[in-house]
């Protein structure tokens, strides 16, 4: 492990300006928890599937497109060596992979009701932005930056890093597109917003496509050298939803029984029951066993919703109140604000610098427990020093494989 070398990214920068300590754990020593946390996970899932959807139906697969033959296995293409025409064919292959493995690690239903989420709030947006024209030119492009002082020296053992989503054309001009999902309002007056425009990403990206610009690392994509400089980022995002699988009232079970819609979609309601791993029978509607409650009186009962009929009632809602779900937004920078960044970030490498050399990555204590508990607050609180060499159960080291 380089403890010398020190790779700062929008995510590292954050975590250094709540708490040093958390910084110094998780990437200086590279001390990571095992599992992602819900948040973490259904964001990446979300970005994911974005990435799917963006292609061009039909187009030669990119996951098999470097790669010297077609991977009979690839979920994107299955081995053809080009996208289906219908992308969310490839969007439910992923899906099912991913959410099929985490069943194991995690309660069933909950692991498919995530899966539901997203299959159809993706199918929502699809809808949504149909029509809006945003041209991509590049996905994923990762960048590693040298860090310079003002008078342009080339500072050692320091760089920045970063995956820029999209780089896009939108309404006339260059952009940057980043996806993001919250559990925050995405109201235009919300503060979801003015957080954005302070976040460390949005100016750190428009940095490092600036410097790319100008290095001439965008002319593949079509960018002219004479062209103003990227200084809008298109922030494109998703609000998760709130709501979860219900019980019908016992009217509307009913009624669900008697013709199999719900929400605008129809159901195959099964005519037998089926005896499930609990002891209870339940009756299948579609390919699931849904609960079935009995009601006081003979022949009165209430439904709950299986995961694909609360994936209509989501749809529904999405497309009742698409505004709550999916907004765009576009932030930019001035110079001035480009420049402050700039000393900022400088300054930045050399606190975490004096850190390592004082070994002093001190704790915020008041970040312990704020918004979400942090990963180390056992260690902390127990006073237990982090060790790469022998990781906390539940933890293991990210510079292993840097070992091997």
């Amino acid at each position: 492990m380089n403890r010398k070398k020190i790779k700062l990214s929008a995510s590292a920068i954050s975590e250094l300006k709540a708490c040093p300590y958390r910084y110094y754990a998780k990437y200086i020593l590279g001390i990571r928890k095992k599992e992602d946390s819900d948040t973490l996970r259904i964001g990446t899932n979300w970005h994911e599937i974005q990435d799917i959807i963006a292609n061009k139906p039909g187009s030669v697969c990119v996951s098999c497109a470097n790669l010297p033959a077609n991977d009979p296995e690839c979920l994107l293409c299955e081995g053809s060596g080009f996208l289906p025409e219908n992308l969310m064919e490839a969007v439910m292959r992923v899906l099912d992979r991913a959410y099929t493995t985490l069943s194991s690690s995690m309660d069933p239903e909950k692991a498919e009701i995530e899966r539901i989420i997203l299959l159809y709030s993706l199918i929502g947006y699809n809808w949504y932005y149909s029509e809006d024209e945003v041209e991509v030119l590049a996905r994923e492009l990762e960048f590693e930056q040298r860090l310079t002082s003002p008078s342009g020296r080339t500072l050692p053992n320091v760089a920045i890093q970063g995956k820029i989503d999209k780089l896009i054309r939108y309404r006339g001009k260059l952009a940057i597109m980043e996806h993001k999902s919250t559990g925050k309002s995405v109201d235009s007056d919300s503060s979801f917003w003015a957080h954005l425009n302070l976040d460390t990403q949005t100016t750190l990206y428009i940095d490092a496509i600036q410097k790319m610009q100008v290095d001439g690392e965008l002319v593949p994509y079509g960018v002219r050298h004479d062209e103003p400089l990227i200084n809008t980022i298109l922030y494109d995002v998703w609000h998760k939803p709130g709501i979860k699988p219900k019980m019908l009232t016992q009217n509307e079970s009913k009624q669900f029984i008697e013709d199999g819609l719900y929400c605008g979609q129809k159901f195959e309601i099964g005519k037998g029951w089926r005896t499930i791993e609990d002891g209870n029978t339940r009756k299948l509607i579609g390919d699931y066993p849904a609960e079935f409650k009995p009601g006081a009186k003979e022949d009165t009962f209430a439904i709950r919703e299986t995961p694909d009929m609360f994936g209509a009632r989501l749809l529904k809602d999405i497309i009742d109140r698409t505004d709550f779900y999916f907004a765009r937004k576009e932030l930019s920078k001035t110079e001035d604000e480009m420049v402050r960044f700039r000393r900022e970030v400088l300054s930045i490498y050399r606190d975490i610098r004096s850190k390592l050399k004082t070994d002093s990555f001190f704790h915020n204590e008041k970040q312990c427990e704020a918004t979400f508990k942090c990963d180390y607050i056992a260690q902390c609180y127990n006073g237990v020093e982090l060790n790469p060499e022998n990781p906390p159960e539940g933890f293991y080291c990210i510079f292993d494989k840097e070992k091997k």
